[in-house]
């Protein structure tokens, strides 16, 4: 606890400090956070911007998605589940009179009543009064499995980010293959692989094995080689099992319909590549040519023009 005589001035806003580098460093989007913590994006936003300060229940969410539990310093057993709790447990073990805690904490003696008897709540920056007089500080729980590990890797969901389908489309144009060569190999339709590559209309997961598998492409984690699974299906069953997140969790930051997500792994349908698009940027996964695999190349042999292949290469040639 700091000293009685401590200027006012001196306090720090040690919980918003904190609270702004978790979620810095956290490496997420401001969108995917507030999806997980049930809270107001925009409220977020502006608190993380230094616009506004929140609400200490709405600060509670946040410190649970984290994993952040309230300390005394140099102790690091926890005063409470929530800042709210531990905030009144560090109060009461001070052995202060609220009129001297609020005194010297700057804070108005009717608010610091009320917010102890729970007959209204504190803004944070009230809190981060408290916090520093009392000799409070943020700090990751024991045992606890914060958003950034439950989560994937990858940075802001909003907008998803087509991964999949801007990966699959930039390996056909690179194979340099012609569409009907293509949709002949792996058993699509060539008007339905056309209108995708045109970007009219998407893919089932399970078209989108077959040309993964063409391509000789594998579904990884941002950072990881290895690939999840022999399909995309596979792999992203598996990176879903891996995170492990409820489905309704996932549900909430990707905005995907419950159904359509709980239906995958029960293998009762396909996801459509959109929403694997959302999955793979929310569990920060990519696509990236299989170890040891051999794409098709464009050769005579294999290209629907033949005649026109050998002209390129001889002109290439030359």
């Amino acid at each position: 606890m700091q000293d009685a005589g401590m200027n006012k001035s001196e306090l720090q806003p040690i919980l918003t400090d904190a609270i702004k580098a978790t979620i810095e460093q956290s490496g997420l989007g401001v969108y995917r956070i507030a999806n997980a913590a049930g809270i107001s994006p925009e409220g977020l936003g502006r608190f993380f911007r230094g616009e506004k300060s929140m609400q200490l229940t709405i600060a509670d969410k946040l410190t649970a998605c984290f994993g952040l539990r309230l300390v005394r310093t140099g102790d690091a057993k926890p005063l409470g589940p929530t800042l709210t709790k531990a905030i009144k447990a560090a109060i009461k073990r001070s052995g202060l009179s609220r009129y001297r805690i609020a005194k010297e904490a700057g804070i108005h003696e009717d608010n610091l009543r009320g917010f102890v008897s729970g007959s209204r709540s504190a803004r944070l920056k009230t809190a981060d009064k408290l916090a520093a007089f009392l000799g409070l500080r943020l700090m990751q729980g024991p045992g606890a499995v914060g958003l950034r590990l439950q989560g994937a890797p990858g940075r802001e969901a909003a907008p998803p980010q087509p991964i999949l389908t801007d990966a699959i489309k930039a390996a056909i144009e690179r194979s340099g293959l012609p569409r009907g060569r293509i949709a002949k190999e792996t058993g699509i339709d060539k008007s339905n692989l056309r209108r995708f590559l045109r970007g009219v209309k998407s893919f089932r997961l399970d078209t989108a094995d077959k040309l993964a598998a063409f391509l000789g492409l594998r579904l990884v984690r941002t950072g990881d080689a290895k690939p999840l699974g022999p399909t995309l299906t596979k792999a992203i069953k598996a990176a879903i099992k891996r995170s492990g997140l409820s489905y309704c969790r996932i549900n909430k930051a990707t905005r995907i319909e419950n159904k359509g997500l709980g239906q995958v792994p029960r293998r009762e349908v396909s996801m459509q590549l959109t929403i694997a698009d959302r999955l793979a940027t929310y569990l920060g996964l990519q696509l990236v040519p299989a170890p040891g695999a051999k794409p098709p190349e464009p050769t005579p042999a294999n290209l629907a023009r033949p005649t026109l292949a050998k002209r390129k290469a001889k002109r290439k040639a030359n």
